[in-house]
């Protein structure tokens, strides 16, 4: 097969990436790619299989020399690391799950950088792996995301993974890389997943996914069809606290908005700084623009809160989100009205069929009309040293946590796996 590497997406067309895949997400496109290349490594590499004319499939992957910092969920060692794992085991694990996990993680810590550097392929911010296969006539964004494993359980594009996934590793060797993984991994790729597990991957389940599916109908029928929460309530505590909501686009990603966002990133204990947040709103300006959709509030004179999304086929994808908690108070619902009721609102008004929300906070999206849809992280040695193992043990306590999270959200079976 013919072969394009390069280090940049300056060096490929739009038009050649985009029809190497046929991925209905927002994140796998020329435009996300460009617009948080840089973003968690100043190293990445986009792979093209086939000739600029037909490509037959595509990877994007990022080179980790060190701990990722703010971009731990991208990062297949540092993850394993932060609280909030820890935290998931020690509340869905099995028994004495915790305590294995405290073990493991102790001899990742000490050895940590025995595990760089690491090369991942995952889209930056995407949740979403970085590896996808061409369909004929192009990519469909108004379809639904595929299972590719037709009903006789064989996998027509067998031969292209096999190659991009070849690639991959050959290109971790090369780098010197000693972990390559790859992140987030849809449940309904079926034939990425076996060829991964083949691989020797170990795999893990890394979260979901949530998706709301937008009712036919009114937003009266949305709301009609909620249980256990006081939907309508919400709504009418927040539209009749004086507040305007309007419609916007891109241009309204202003300074006021970045200092909005840098409040809500504080929250959560992320670095950053103002500069940085509107360098990231200058680049969604400059590559999405078109696509993007605000949700911008003011109460009287002043914008106290907004969500966004992107517009890609018939899905909205949330993206950036805040809100001044000095002037909106929990009394007001503003996070689930902003996030949820106005995205809806948004959504029946263009037409389209589904939310994409991403990972965390599951029984709110739920109770909120959410399905969760699983997603899989495969993480691989390239090297033996003295953490290998109780990485693989990790992913794998970690994975069996979070597949327990997930079961009894939406009331499922809790299996130990």
């Amino acid at each position: 097969m013919t072969d394009r590497i390069a280090t940049s997406l300056a060096d490929i067309e739009a038009a050649v990436w985009d029809r190497a895949g046929c991925s209905s997400s927002v994140y796998l496109t020329h435009a996300w790619l460009c617009s948080v290349e840089g973003r968690i490594s100043p190293t990445q590499f986009y792979l093209l299989s086939g000739p600029d004319s037909r490509p037959s499939g595509r990877l994007s992957c990022y080179l980790l020399p060190e701990p990722a910092g703010n971009y731990a969920t991208f990062d297949p060692v540092e993850t394993l690391l932060v609280a909030d794992s820890r935290a998931r085991v020690t509340g869905y694990g099995a028994e004495g799950d915790a305590d294995a996990y405290d073990a493991a993680l102790a001899e990742v810590a000490r050895n940590r950088a025995t595990l760089y550097p690491a090369l991942v392929c995952a889209v930056p911010n995407g949740y979403l792996a970085g590896i996808d296969r061409a369909r004929t006539g192009g990519p469909d964004p108004d379809r639904a995301a595929p299972d590719r494993a037709d009903p006789d359980g064989t996998d027509p594009d067998g031969a292209v993974l096999t190659h991009l996934l070849d690639r991959f590793e050959a290109l971790a060797r090369s780098v010197g890389a000693r972990t390559a993984a790859v992140l987030y991994v849809p449940d309904g790729d079926l034939a990425l997943a076996r060829q991964l597990r083949v691989r020797g991957y170990v795999e893990a389940v890394a979260g979901a996914n949530s998706v709301l599916e937008v009712p036919a109908g009114t937003f009266e029928d949305y709301l009609g069809g909620l249980r256990g929460i006081r939907a309508r309530k919400e709504v009418e505590r927040f539209r009749g606290y004086g507040l305007t909501v309007e419609i916007c686009d891109s241009s309204v990603l202003d300074e006021r908005l970045a200092e909005l966002q840098l409040q809500h990133y504080r929250q959560y204990g992320l670095r950053g700084s103002l500069d940085h947040v509107l360098r990231s709103f200058r680049e969604t300006r400059r590559h999405l623009g078109d696509k993007l959709r605000v949700i911008r509030v003011h109460r009287r004179e002043t914008i106290v809160g907004f969500h966004s999304g992107f517009r890609y086929g018939r899905s909205l994808f949330s993206r950036y989100g805040a809100f001044d908690r000095d002037l909106l108070g929990r009394e007001t619902f503003a996070h689930f009205n902003l996030q949820y009721y106005e995205m809806v609102r948004l959504a029946q008004a263009e037409g389209v069929r589904e939310i994409h929300y991403g990972l965390g906070s599951y029984p709110t999206k739920v109770r909120r009309g959410c399905r969760l849809d699983a997603l899989r992280t495969f993480v691989r040695p390239m090297a033996t040293g003295p953490a290998t193992s109780a990485l693989a043990t990790c992913w794998r306590l970690l994975g069996r946590a979070n597949e327990r999270e997930i079961a009894a959200v939406t009331g499922g079976v809790q299996h130990d796996t």
